[in-house]
C-alpha cells in the first residue's frame, strides 16, 4: 500500500466519521426541537443528497468533478449570503448550512479516493466558507469582531476535520500525480494508484 492511497483512505476516514456523527446529532437535535415531519423530509432529503452524490462519486467520477464544484459552489454561495443575511434564522432552525455542508462529506470522501486534489479544492472551499461564516461574516454582521467563535460551535466541529482532510488528499494527489483539470470521457484517469 502506498503512502498516497494511505493518505486518501485515512481522509475519507475523517470525513465519512464527520459525516455520521454530524449527521447523527443534527437529526437528534432537530427530532427534539422541530416538528416531526418537517424533520423527517429534511432527513430524508439529506440522506438522499448524501447517497445521490456519493453515487456519482463512486460510479461516475468524472461526471461527479463537476457535479460536486457547482453544488459546492451554490452552497458556498448561499452561505455567505445566510452569513449575512440570516436566511435560515439560525436560532430557531438551527445550523442549516453546516448540515448542508455536513451532506457533501460522504461525496468528497470517495471522489477523494480517486481525484484527491479536486475533492481538496472543494473541501477547502467548504473549510474556509465554514470559517468565514460561522466567525468574520457573523461577528461583523453583529458590529464586532470575535475571533473566538472562528472555531466555535457546530461550524467549528466542522472546519478542522474538513480542513486536515484536505491538507491529506492535496498530499496524497500530489504524491500520485493528480492533476485539477476535469476528467472527461475518454481521458477520465483510472484510480490506480
Amino acid at each position: 500500500m502506498t503512502l498516497s492511497r494511505i493518505l486518501r483512505y485515512l481522509a475519507a476516514g475523517v470525513l465519512l466519521l464527520v459525516a455520521l456523527l454530524g449527521g447523527l446529532f443534527a437529526a437528534g437535535y432537530a427530532v427534539s426541537d422541530l416538528p416531526v415531519l418537517s424533520v423527517t423530509v429534511a432527513i430524508g432529503a439529506w440522506v438522499l443528497a448524501a447517497a445521490a452524490l456519493s453515487w456519482l462519486a463512486i460510479s461516475r467520477t468524472a461526471l461527479a468533478v463537476p457535479v460536486l464544484a457547482v453544488v459546492t459552489v451554490a452552497l458556498a454561495g448561499v452561505a455567505v449570503v445566510d452569513a449575512w443575511m440570516d436566511l435560515f434564522s439560525r436560532d430557531t432552525t438551527g445550523p442549516v448550512m453546516t448540515i448542508a455542508f455536513l451532506a457533501l462529506l460522504a461525496p468528497m470522501a470517495f471522489l477523494g479516493l480517486r481525484r484527491p486534489v479536486w475533492a481538496s479544492l472543494l473541501l477547502l472551499t467548504i473549510g474556509v466558507v465554514q470559517l468565514l461564516g460561522s466567525g468574520l461574516l457573523r461577528s461583523a454582521a453583529s458590529g464586532q469582531l470575535q475571533w473566538g467563535r472562528l472555531l466555535a460551535g457546530s461550524s467549528g466541529v466542522l472546519v478542522v476535520p474538513v480542513l486536515l482532510a484536505a491538507v491529506l488528499l492535496v498530499v496524497a494527489g500530489l504524491l500520485m500525480h493528480d492533476h485539477v483539470r476535469p476528467a472527461v470521457g475518454a481521458h477520465a484517469r483510472p484510480a490506480s494508484h
